[in-house]
């Protein structure tokens, strides 16, 4: 049976739900009485199992009112059994344009009671044309009606993923509706499904992690989209909604370092990620990848369970649509936390550079690695790692420039055209160029480096917050 999606996400995932209660029940076609069955199926679950406890999606309706729970199947039942019946005999009937589905059908007045976040009642100012409620066909209501099939409570609100292809749909269905469904049927469903995160970034990022490792499991293709979910509670007198978007090109990134094929780059990424976890009275063990509780009794290894919930900078940076690249190295300890694969990954993907100009930018670094090591002068790189604005940043690479010359080598160390239209190119952020150089730079003088005894002047070389010229990292 097919829905065909409509772009408004609660609806959406009302019929991703129908669709697989009606699989689930056996009924093929959308009938009217097939509709029905599926209502009485849902409705007998919220009141028997769940003791109409869906307040936080559908506020005082005809399951979650307080004087309808004892008999929410019933009440369900007869209320739509009038939609469906007869639809002109309703007095809200219209005909119209439903805001749902989008098709020319009779529709009904619908508020926070069936459709989340919506106004009804006397917030007239809410719709368009100061309706009683949002204008939704039978079917539409009915959808809605299944909705707490597909939302999965994280922490105090609850979590939506808004899905664009089939792929992703199949995936949300496996992961909120069809589990339910298996709970209902093993007697331990209590209630909406709960996600085991509390923190919503988090509980995001594990979706997608989900959601790689699935398609990677099947050798399915990958579909680069951006990602969306929505946290939102319809609960009482305090409504609210947040939406996490991840961009298409996070995503696609994402798909390259986290796959299972490259257990190298897959577990690189997972160390980068766990070391920036925001943990009060623990510290980073960096000998053994893991986190160290450092006050308290119980001093010893924290396990992932203890801190998964806490905030990730990672993460909330790539949710923000902030720059990564200059958390993968230290300059103080001039070492880098990445393969340069992943660092490569993320200008191509993420930073948009173009790959000639990448190459160029590894290519003037392994120049460089091979200057230093030959006049065994970590030194040269000095300027590269104090450059703060690009004016400095320039002035670095013509040091370099000039001391391969006097080092006496044939071919320059980059030509005029690599300089204007590769390195620094108009309109192009020249601190990713600094930051990709430094990430390459340390990992192919990691060994030199730290055996040389000079050390870096931390204020010198501290991250800067923001770049002083652009605003921007």
């Amino acid at each position: 049976m097919d829905f065909p999606t409509t772009g408004d996400p609660f609806v959406d995932a009302g019929r991703i739900a129908a669709r697989a209660i009606f699989a689930y029940r056996h009924l093929r076609e959308p009938s009217k009485e097939n509709w029905l069955q599926a209502i009485d199926f849902a409705a007998t679950n919220y009141q028997d199992k769940w003791q109409s406890k869906i307040d936080a999606v559908s506020l005082n309706g005809v399951v979650s009112h307080n004087a309808n729970k004892k008999k929410a199947r019933a009440v369900a039942v007869n209320f739509f059994q009038k939609l469906f019946a007869d639809d002109t005999a309703n007095e809200s009937a219209v005909e119209g344009w439903c805001r749902g589905c989008g098709e020319y059908k009779t529709l009904f007045n619908g508020g926070r009671d069936i459709l989340p976040l919506s106004g009804s009642g006397a917030f007239l100012n809410f719709h368009h044309g100061y309706e009683t409620g949002v204008l939704l066909c039978a079917q539409c209501h009915a959808a809605l009606f299944m909705l707490p099939f597909a939302v999965m409570q994280c922490g105090k609100n609850l979590a939506l993923l808004q899905t664009q292809t089939e792929a992703l749909q199949s995936f949300w269905q496996k992961s909120t509706i069809e589990q339910n469904l298996t709970n209902l049927a093993r007697g331990n469903s209590e209630g909406i499904l709960r996600s085991p995160f509390t923190n919503v970034r988090n509980a995001f990022f594990a979706l997608v992690n989900e959601i790689i490792s699935e398609w990677y499991a099947a050798q399915q293709t990958f579909e680069a989209q951006d990602l969306r979910l929505f946290y939102f509670t319809n609960f009482g007198a305090s409504p609210e909604c947040e939406i996490y978007d991840l961009p298409a090109t996070v995503f696609k990134f994402l798909w390259i370092v986290q796959n299972p094929n490259q257990p190298e780059i897959r577990s690189a990424w997972q160390r980068f990620v766990r070391r920036h976890f925001r943990i009060k009275g623990a510290a980073y063990d960096e000998a053994h990848n893991s986190w160290l509780k450092t006050k308290g009794k119980d001093k010893g290894e924290l396990q992932e369970e203890d801190y998964k919930n806490h905030y990730n900078l990672i993460y909330g940076m790539l949710l923000g649509s902030r720059n990564i690249l200059f958390m993968m190295f230290q300059r103080k300890n001039r070492v880098n936390l990445v393969p340069i694969e992943i660092a490569k990954a993320y200008c191509l993907e993420v930073r948009l550079m173009k790959k000639e100009r990448i190459d160029a930018v590894l290519n003037l670094a392994d120049r460089v690695c091979e200057l230093v090591q030959k006049a065994n002068a970590p030194k040269l790189i000095y300027p590269l790692e104090s450059a703060r604005v690009v004016y400095q940043f320039r002035a670095a690479l013509l040091r370099l420039l000039k001391k391969n010359i006097a080092a006496g080598e044939q071919t320059p160390l980059f030509t005029t055209e690599d300089y204007l239209h590769k390195l620094l190119p108009d309109g192009e952020r020249w601190t990713d160029v600094r930051d990709l150089m430094l990430i390459r730079i340390y990992e192919k003088l990691h060994d030199f480096l730290q055996g040389a005894e000079e050390k870096i002047n931390e204020e010198t070389v501290a991250i800067p917050v923001e770049d002083e010229e652009d605003g921007s990292f």
